[in-house]
């Protein structure tokens, strides 16, 4: 299995963590804020070329040390996002915003 985000029009693109947290490659159109949220966890194609998308999904499927290379790196940068790393930064900037202790 493999991830295709193809979108022209992403923010920060939730799906693309969720694959993540399932385990699986990413092929990924960098645009806007994908290949921030990747941080090299998936392969960003600068373009959508039918060709150059389908030889993505082609090494992905068939070169094993780049599948295992980028799930393992998609499972590292997911618990960048882990709820209470992610809380403990929010608390910290609200608290240094306000100047008062959460």
């Amino acid at each position: 299995d493999v991830f295709v985000c193809l979108s022209d029009h992403e923010g920060f693109c939730v799906p693309l963590l969720e694959a993540m947290h399932h385990n699986l490659p990413i092929v990924a159109f960098a645009a806007t804020a994908v290949p921030e949220t990747l941080a090299g966890g998936g392969l960003c194609l600068p373009d959508k070329a039918p060709a150059a998308v389908a030889h993505a999904v082609s090494r992905v499927l068939t070169e094993d040390a780049l599948r295992a290379h980028l799930v393992r790196a998609g499972a590292e940068r997911v618990r960048d996002f882990d709820l209470t790393r992610t809380g403990a930064i929010f608390t910290s900037a609200v608290t240094s915003t306000i100047g008062v202790a959460a």
